[in-house]
């Protein structure tokens, strides 16, 4: 996740579409002042290879706490921390107004059915969990939808979709006026050995429950998979 004050944008990072390696190349670009969320220890050498900035200013101030906040602080003594995949309702009234309205906010969504694969084969790592059980444990909470919507209503600018990215980077970099070298950078990757259309992974009974867990996207993102609904 960043805010960067520098070049007037939000970048929203969803699971599984790629973020980690987004926020690596945009993170090149950042100025000193600007939010940049703490990454997995993991990308500590895509980071570097691509020269991009590590954690900075992730701590909220005190100004932004509302009494939740500042109860969680005297009873635990944490202080809040812009997270890597923050809730954007939490990033809305812990920046100033001006910024969340004038700044450009988006973010990158995945076919459902691809992104559970995906989920499951960074979760099944060095484990010997069944998809069967990975989805009965998993699949409620992996909607992203908290992270771009307010009540179900999206409040980010543009979403798109992670099958698309070539186009989504070329639309960036035309916005912003610099380089955003991704492509070289493979975060987070090379988990899933098996190549299998979805269709051919998951029985008809989980597409369905993929679906119905993954309904608002599929209705306004991929209306083509509605026909497991």
């Amino acid at each position: 996740m960043i805010v960067s004050h520098k070049h007037k944008f939000i970048f929203l990072k969803t699971h599984k579409t790629g973020g980690t390696s987004l926020q690596i190349a945009l993170s090149a670009q950042c100025g000193v002042d600007d939010i940049i969320s703490r990454l997995h220890p993991d990308d500590t050498n895509d980071l570097i290879r691509a020269n991009g900035k590590g954690e900075q200013n992730t701590i909220v101030p005190f100004k932004y706490y509302n009494k939740r906040d500042w109860f969680q602080f005297i009873l635990r003594g944490r202080r809040q921390h812009y997270s890597e995949h923050i809730d954007v309702n939490y990033l809305k009234r812990w920046i100033e107004r001006d910024v969340w309205d004038t700044y450009y906010k988006f973010c990158f969504e995945r076919n459902p059915f691809e992104k559970v694969l995906s989920y499951y084969y960074w979760r099944a790592r060095g484990s010997k969990i069944s998809l069967e059980e990975f989805m009965e444990e998993n699949l409620s909470q992996l909607s992203d939808m908290e992270i771009y919507t307010n009540k179900g209503t999206v409040i980010v600018d543009d979403i798109f979709q992670y099958e698309n990215i070539d186009y989504a980077i070329n639309h960036l970099e035309n916005k912003f006026g610099f380089s955003i070298p991704i492509k070289g950078i493979k975060a987070k990757t090379g988990y899933r050995k098996d190549r299998k259309p979805y269709n051919e992974v998951f029985t008809h009974y989980q597409l369905t429950q993929i679906a119905a867990a993954f309904k608002h996207e599929i209705n306004n993102l991929y209306p083509e998979l509605i026909k497991y609904l």
